[in-house]
């Protein structure tokens, strides 16, 4: 139970902020109990004694902030690491490609990427696919054409 994908729509989409845990956490003591600990460790109705709500409840509750503030982290993150690799992708289409060059967009890309498939923002995830196939399609057609002439090595 990750709530973050309705977390960054609900920012991206609404403007919204991320949610509080108030509301939420309450309602996950008894299903994370019983994940943690089994069936066994809840009483006759399915809920966690009380003696152990608290403990479980600080558990989740550290849980969702760390979820939150990776998520607040990443929202933050991902309008740079987009515009890193679009540059590494245009300085690359400039002139003959080097190793490095191709090494850079496609660790500026895949970094990007990572970022858009934790948010699951889909635009971004495929902007980047995008990117990845005209890349492959760049190093096909250097690959044909003799990379040892097409491709300086520094």
């Amino acid at each position: 139970m990750i709530p973050e994908k309705g977390w960054v729509h609900d920012a991206n989409d609404k403007g919204l902020g991320l949610p509080k845990s108030s509301s939420y956490v309450p309602l996950a003591v008894d299903p994370v109990a019983r994940a943690l600990f089994g069936y066994e460790a809840l009483d006759r109705s399915g809920r966690l004694p009380e003696a152990f709500r608290g403990p479980v409840q600080t558990l989740i509750q550290r849980t969702w902030t760390n979820i939150r503030n990776q998520t607040k982290r990443n929202l933050d993150k991902i309008g740079g690491a987009e515009e890193a690799a679009r540059k590494a992708f245009e300085d690359l289409l400039k002139g003959v490609p080097t190793k490095p060059q191709i090494r850079a967009v496609i660790h500026k890309v895949s970094k990007w990427q990572l970022l858009a498939q934790n948010l699951q923002t889909t635009e971004n995830i495929a902007k980047a696919a995008e990117i990845l196939d005209e890349l492959h399609s760049i190093m096909s057609g250097l690959e044909g054409k003799g990379s040892a002439t097409q491709l300086d090595p520094e």
